[in-house]
């Protein structure tokens, strides 16, 4: 596997691809959701919208208000983008 891997010791299935140097300046809520999204074994991966709710960095988030066109996804990440830099 050509990917940086971490979890030595852990079932290949269960492991993450390990992020790069710069994610160290991002949040602990969005280092964590991309931890959850790059999980190698895809049947572990998140893959619902269920599975997005309960995570801290979209606790903020209403995907019903979303899925009602109430408001665009667009808009949160607009609001929210100051905690990225």
């Amino acid at each position: 596997m050509d990917m940086p891997l971490n979890g030595e010791g852990v079932e290949e299935d269960e492991m993450t691809v390990n992020l790069p140097k710069e994610a160290e300046n991002i949040p602990v809520a969005a280092k964590d959701l991309l931890q959850r999204l790059l999980v190698v074994n895809p049947q572990k991966r998140i893959r619902s919208v269920l599975s997005l709710e309960r995570i801290a960095m979209y606790m903020a988030f209403s995907f019903e208000d979303c899925k009602l066109k109430k408001m665009k996804p667009s808009n949160f990440i607009y609001k929210h983008r100051e905690s990225f830099h």
